[in-house]
C-alpha cells in the first residue's frame, strides 16, 4: 500500500491541483426537477442524471469505488446547514440521520450508530468483540486496507488466528471456500459483501445464514453497498455491517454508520466511548463507575457530532430515493456489464478480473492488460482525462472502472477507445 500512496503521490500531481479543477468551484446552477428526473430515468434517459452533479464533463470520472462526487442538492445541504450552526450557535441537527439511515437500509435505528467511515465501523467490531488467543476469523486475501489492518492489528495484540482465501467467481465457489475454513475455533466471518479490487460481490445472504448456522458472527464491510444496490440488511440477516457514505451515495466526506444486529451488541463492547455511550456514571471519590451501556448500537458512537455532515448524508438518501434505488441498481449493473462486454469484444490482450455470473458482479469492473504495464495505464488513462484506480492490493497489479449513474455508454466506449490505442 505504501508503493501504491507513492506513485500516486508522484504520477497525479494533477488530482488536486488547477487543472483538473473547474475554475469556478462549486457554483451554483440549474437542478432538474426531480419529478422531471424520475420520469427520464424511468424511460431509459439516463443523461439527464449528470445535470444533477456539478461534476467537470473534462473528464469521464470513473472511480466512484472511491469516492463519489456529491450532487449539488448535497452540496445545498452542506452549506445551508453549516450556516444554520454558525448562525445560531446550536450543535443539535444529527438525530434524523439514524432514523434516515435505517429506513434506507432496512434496519431499526437502534441498530445504527454514526460513524466517519467504513474502516472506523470495521475497527469498533475488531477491537470490541470477545475473542482470545487462538480464535480464529475468516477474512479473504483481497481486504481493503481498511477491512485488514483492524483485524491484523488484533491478531498482533491478542493471537487470535486470521484465516483467508482468494475469493472465487461463482457465489457457490465461494460459499464452499469459507464453509471449508471454518473449524471448531472459528468465530467471526468478516468478509466483503463488495471486494474493492475486483469488483466480485459475495453472497452476503448465504454468508449471513452459514454463519448462524455454526453460531458465528457475520461482520460485512458494506463500503460498496448503499447507494449502489437496494438493500435491505434484516433481510439479508448479516450480524454486522459496516458502511460509508462517500462512495456510491455520493454523500459528504467523512461520513460513514455501522449497523449491530441488536443480536450481537452484548458480544461487542464498546471501546472508545463518551458521552451517548452510557446510561450514567459517577466519578467521585467513594463512587467511581459506569453504570452501563446504552442498550442500542448507540453506544458506539459519542460526543459532538456534525449536524451538517448528517443532513448531507439524509440529502444523499433523498435524492437516491426519489430516483428510484432499484433503478440505480439496474442502471449501474447495466453499465458495468456494458463496460466488461466492451472489454471482451474488443482486440485487446485482456484478462478479466470481475465475475461474470449476475449474482457475483458489481457496479466494478477490474481487469489487467498483459501488454501494458497497469501503471502505465493508469497515468496514460490520467492525461486523457479517464479517472479509474490501480490496484495493487494482493499483488493483483490490475485496473478498476467503477460505473455509477452520472455515466454514460458513450465515456465507457471512449475508455475501450483509449486502450485499444495503447503500445
Amino acid at each position: 500500500m505504501s508503493s501504491r500512496r507513492k506513485f500516486i503521490k508522484n504520477s497525479s500531481t494533477g488530482l488536486v491541483g488547477a487543472a483538473l479543477v473547474p475554475t469556478a468551484l462549486v457554483g451554483q446552477h440549474n437542478i432538474p426537477d426531480i419529478l422531471v428526473v424520475r420520469s427520464a430515468v424511468e424511460k431509459g434517459e439516463w443523461g439527464i442524471i449528470r445535470d444533477l452533479f456539478p461534476l467537470s464533463h473534462q473528464r469521464a470520472y470513473l472511480n466512484t469505488g472511491t469516492m463519489g462526487p456529491m450532487s449539488q442538492k448535497v452540496l445545498n445541504t452542506l452549506n445551508e446547514w453549516n450556516s444554520k450552526v454558525a448562525i445560531t450557535g446550536e450543535y443539535g441537527g444529527y438525530e434524523p440521520a439514524l432514523e434516515r439511515i435505517a429506513e434506507f437500509v432496512g434496519a431499526n435505528k437502534d441498530e445504527i450508530a454514526i460513524t466517519h467511515n467504513t474502516t472506523e465501523g470495521i475497527n469498533i467490531v475488531a477491537q470490541g468483540i470477545s475473542l482470545k488467543k487462538g480464535d480464529e476469523v475468516i477474512l479473504t486475501d483481497n481486504e481493503h486496507v481498511g477491512g485488514a489492518l483492524p483485524w491484523l492489528a488484533r491478531a498482533q495484540r491478542d493471537g487470535i488466528v486470521l484465516r483467508t482465501f482468494t475469493p472465487a467467481r461463482t457465489t457457490e465457489q465461494n460459499l464452499e471456500l469459507i464453509s471449508d475454513l471454518i473449524t471448531p475455533r472459528t468465530r467471526v466471518i468478516a468478509v466483503p459483501h463488495i471486494l474493492c479490487t475486483t469488483g466480485i460481490r459475495l453472497p452476503i445472504k448465504e454468508i449471513a445464514d452459514l454463519a448462524k448456522e455454526r453460531g458465528l458472527i457475520s461482520v460485512i464491510d458494506g463500503a460498496h453497498g448503499p447507494g449502489s444496490m437496494d438493500l435491505d440488511l434484516e433481510e439479508l440477516g448479516v450480524h454486522v455491517y459496516a458502511a460509508c457514505c462517500h462512495k456510491w451515495l455520493c454523500g459528504p466526506g467523512g461520513t460513514g454508520f455501522i449497523y449491530v444486529n441488536e443480536e450481537v451488541q452484548e458480544r461487542i463492547e464498546p471501546v472508545f466511548v463518551g458521552a451517548m455511550s452510557d446510561l450514567g456514571w459517577q466519578l467521585d471519590v467513594s463512587d467511581q463507575r459506569i453504570t452501563g451501556w446504552n442498550p442500542t448500537a448507540h453506544r458506539y458512537f459519542y460526543g459532538t457530532q456534525s449536524a451538517s455532515l448528517a443532513q448531507g448524508v439524509i440529502s444523499a438518501m433523498d435524492l437516491m430515493a426519489d430516483i428510484g434505488v432499484g433503478l440505480i441498481e439496474q442502471r449501474v449493473l447495466h453499465l458495468s456489464n456494458y463496460l466488461t462486454q466492451a472489454l471482451l469484444q474488443a482486440d485487446l490482450p485482456i484478462e478479466l478480473l470481475s465475475a461474470e455470473e449476475d449474482a457475483s458482479r458489481s457496479g466494478m469492473v477490474g481487469f489487467r492488460l498483459n501488454n501494458v504495464d497497469h501503471q502505465q495505464v493508469f497515468q496514460k488513462a490520467m492525461k486523457n482525462s479517464f479517472r479509474i484506480r490501480m490496484v495493487p492490493e494482493s499483488g493483483l497489479d490490475s485496473l478498476r472502472v467503477s460505473t455509477h449513474i452520472y455515466n454514460s455508454e458513450s465515456e465507457l466506449d471512449g475508455f475501450v477507445a483509449f486502450l485499444k490505442g495503447l503500445e
